[in-house]
Formats: C-alpha cells, structure tokens, sequence
C-alpha cells in the first residue's frame, strides 16, 4: 500500500486523509515515478529514477533504447517485465506507454519523458 501522488503531491482527500492505493495502480504508479524522474530529483526516495540521458525521437530504437533505461531505473519494483510499446508527442511534451507485465496482469501506463528526449 502507497499513497497517491498527484500534481507532484500526496493527494488529500476531503476530510484530510491522504488517499492509498494498492496493487495494481501501486505498481504503476511507483513505475511511472522511476521511469519519469531524473535519479535524485523524487524527494521521498533519492535513489530513484534514471540518469539523464538524452534520445532522438527520430530513432528507430527508441522504444528497445527506453525500455532497457526503464527497466534498469525500476529494477528494485517487483514486476515481470516491462516494454516501451509507444513514444508520441502531445502538447510539446513526449510521452512513453509502458506496458507491464506482472504475473497474468498486463497493465498499461503513460509517463512523462520529455526531460530524456531531446
């Protein structure tokens, strides 16, 4: 069990509890945070994340390149495996679609990526 981060924050509810989630959506979110932040920059764990490493959109490995980047920076997340299986630009950010693989669940996620493609 986690606790939601929304807008780079803990998310509160109404009565000013934090809001926790668990399994599935735990996963995705403790691998969107690893695969989207700068190693050192996530103030709750400074462990976590990748190097910062720059991509062309325009390489045809793009999605075999960030896969390996990601699977290194989650590589303490307990999950059977992880791919890239998009990369698309939208509103001047790029973002990735990850899918996972976690036993017999396949779930997908999108992060943020636009500080590791240039």
């Amino acid at each position: 069990m986690d606790v939601k981060i929304e807008n780079k924050d803990t998310l509160i509810l109404c009565g000013g509890e934090m809001q926790y989630i668990d399994s599935l959506q735990e996963l995705c979110q403790r691998i969107a945070i690893a695969c989207s932040v700068n190693k050192g920059s996530f103030p709750y764990d400074r462990t976590l994340g990748s190097d910062t490493v720059t991509f062309d959109t325009d390489d045809n490995r793009l999605n075999e390149k960030l896969s390996m980047i990601f699977k290194e920076a989650t590589i303490d997340i307990p999950y059977t495996d992880l791919r890239v299986h998009k990369v698309y630009e939208k509103g001047g950010e790029f973002y990735a679609v990850l899918e996972i693989v976690n036993g017999v669940d396949i779930i997908t996620t999108e992060v943020n990526v636009s500080a590791k493609l240039r």
